[in-house]
């Protein structure tokens, strides 16, 4: 869900991440403002919006718009890695919606970082996350083979 940039913005957050396993929060990597008005969205996050177990959700930084960047500026990763690991964001990545660069890697780490939380919590706390009455989907970690099925498999395929 894109809540953008906007300060009125913030106060919707909580109901906005309820039930979340987890958030990506973009900057423009062009605009330093926008940089740091991530961390008035990571705050709201962090305030409102819990793991099942009561931690923060993993959070990762994107940096986006890189196809705007030079050669020198696109591989100088230290202000937006040095940024992530101060503010302590999950990961952080660099993208290009436009031009679909990092994209596919993104979603790959981010459901990574979210199937090996909801694995641990599952496991630690032997409650499922998701109840096979919402005909949820269960997806494998994605660095493994990327399969779906339906947890109730006794109403058939598809």
């Amino acid at each position: 869900m894109d809540i953008g940039g906007k300060d009125k913005n913030v106060h919707a957050t909580k109901v906005l991440t309820k039930d979340a396993l987890g958030c990506l929060i973009m900057c423009d990597c062009k605009d330093k403002r926008s940089l740091d008005e991530t961390l008035k969205r990571k705050q709201a996050i962090e305030s409102n919006a819990k793991f099942k177990d009561g931690s923060n959700l993993p959070i990762f930084l994107l940096q986006n718009k890189i196809d705007l960047l030079t050669e020198d500026e696109l591989k100088d990763e230290t202000l937006i890695k040095n940024f992530a690991v101060n503010n302590n964001f999950t990961s952080y990545m660099r993208t290009s919606a436009k031009m679909k660069i990092g994209i596919d890697e993104t979603m790959d780490a981010f459901l990574s970082a979210i199937i090996e939380k909801v694995i641990k919590y599952e496991k630690d706390s032997n409650t499922p996350v998701f109840r096979s009455e919402r005909k949820s989907i269960a997806l494998e970690n994605p660095k493994q083979k990327m399969t779906m099925q339906r947890l109730d498999e006794s109403q058939g395929c598809c």
